[in-house]
């Protein structure tokens, strides 16, 4: 796995289809996580905007590691 997708849990039917399709296409690179917060979260914890962000690809193992701290609840 080189490549690591967060998905927001507040995308349609038709998004999460097609990010099926692309695990389906590349299995031996790609893996997904949909998280149980909603896009506006996700792009505040990740971005510090409040843009909404449905989804995230992260290619460096190291800004995946800092993804995932960020999206720690604090305390």
């Amino acid at each position: 796995m080189s490549r690591l997708l967060f998905l927001a849990n507040d995308g349609s039917e038709r998004f999460y289809r097609d990010c099926d399709a692309l695990l389906s296409r590349y299995p031996q690179r790609l893996l997904a996580c949909r998280l149980d917060i909603p896009g506006e979260a996700l792009g505040e914890a990740l971005l510090g905007s409040t843009k909404m962000v449905r989804s995230v690809l992260v290619v460096d193992k190291k800004v995946g590691a800092r993804a995932l701290l960020a999206l720690l609840p604090p305390g």
